[in-house]
This record gives structure tokens, C-alpha cells and sequence, in this order.
């Protein structure tokens, strides 16, 4: 197994990255969406996690499709992720995915400015994420609610075919 990347570490690559984009004038949702991404992907691999990116489903008869999927080795989804650009309204798109019944259980939204993590349908953290110090605690606070919450997704898991979460 690939030996996973301390969280340091790979907070100064997804900092290093953005920090290339700007200096091509790459500003758009497809290059710094590629940051946070892998930001996430390597946070998600310390906890045995798999990051699927443009993951289709359908929710209340439509189709959805989350810029990323966070799944377990059982295969049950722990959480989504959703980037937005800077130049969009980050609440405004937030407004947008909830009325399309993206899954608000464990979700990052996020512009490369700043992200907001929605878990149980509220939001319970925003930060900047130009700076560390909040980065740090919110790259830790995805996992730690599915851990708090193991009995509930459990659950969830047994009585839902699509094992559902959120």
C-alpha cells in the first residue's frame, strides 16, 4: 500500500497548486476544482476511502452528478463533494444543488475560496480556505461524522439497495 501523505503535506500541495493556476491565470471550476480534489482524494485515502469524481445517481427521479463521490471499501458512499468557481455565488449554488435533491448528509461545497460542509441537511462548518488554520479542522471533520454517525450509515447501508447515505 502507497504510503499516505501527512495532512501537511498535502495541504501545501493543494496551496503549491492553486498557486500554479493563478500564475497561468487559470481560474475556471475545471483547473482549481483539480486542487481540492486531490486534496480530498488524499485525505479520503487515510481513512480507507475512495474519491470517484463525476459519479452519476439519480435522487427523486433525477439524475445527479456530484463533482465527487467519497466511498468506503464496502462500497457505502460517506460523503459528496461539489466545486463551484470563484467567479459563482457559492450560496447561491448551494440553493441550486439542494433544489435538484443533491444528498445533504455529509457534502462539501466548495469555490477555492472558501467551502461550506453541510452534514444531516445543515451546515455545520465555512471557512476560508486561503487560510491554514481553517483548512486543517475541515479536512478532519468530513470522516469524523461518519465515524460519529457509524450506527445511523450502518443502518442505512442494510435497509437501502442503492445504500444510500444522507
Amino acid at each position: 500500500m502507497a504510503k499516505t501523505k501527512s495532512t501537511a503535506a498535502q495541504i501545501d500541495q493543494y496551496y503549491a497548486t492553486l498557486e500554479e493556476f493563478a500564475q497561468q491565470n487559470a481560474l475556471h471550476e475545471g483547473a482549481v476544482s483539480i486542487a481540492f480534489q486531490t486534496l480530498l482524494a488524499d485525505t479520503a485515502r487515510g481513512h480507507h476511502w475512495t474519491l470517484i469524481p463525476q459519479l452519476s445517481d439519480k435522487t427523486a427521479g433525477k439524475s445527479i452528478r456530484p463533482d465527487g463521490t467519497l466511498k468506503d471499501p464496502m462500497g457505502l458512499v460517506r460523503g459528496h463533494w461539489e466545486a463551484k468557481d470563484t467567479a459563482d455565488d457559492l450560496d447561491v449554488e448551494i440553493a441550486k444543488k439542494i433544489a435538484k435533491n443533491y444528498p445533504l448528509g455529509n457534502i462539501i461545497f466548495e469555490d477555492a475560496r472558501r467551502a461550506v460542509l453541510l452534514q444531516n441537511k445543515e451546515e455545520v462548518m465555512r471557512v476560508d480556505l486561503r487560510n491554514r488554520k481553517q483548512l486543517i479542522p475541515f479536512t478532519r471533520e468530513l470522516p469524523q461524522y461518519c465515524k460519529r454517525n457509524a450506527v445511523l450509515t450502518t443502518c442505512v447501508k442494510l435497509n437501502d439497495r442503492d445504500w444510500r447515505f444522507g
